[in-house]
């Protein structure tokens, strides 16, 4: 989140005003440290960076809502 901030992604004044929670996945068998490291900064880099462009927008939201789905959710 720092790294958003010192980026100029997150604006320093909107960080003193805002809390953002971080949720991750680690898979249990993953022994790969710094590549899980790096997943997960770049995911929420990301994630900050859309969130401040306003993305996706509530429109989106509710076009896709139906058809919405989890990336590793496995349905029959």
């Amino acid at each position: 989140v720092m790294k958003c901030v010192e980026d100029g992604i997150l604006p320093k004044e909107a960080a003193e005003d805002i809390l953002i929670i971080v949720n991750v996945f680690v898979h249990p068998s993953a022994s790969a440290r710094k590549r899980v490291f790096i997943n997960n900064f770049k995911a929420t880099r990301n994630a900050i960076r859309k969130a401040m462009e306003g993305l996706p927008t509530v429109d989106d939201g509710i076009e896709n809502a139906e058809s919405a789905r989890h990336p590793f959710r496995n349905d029959p």
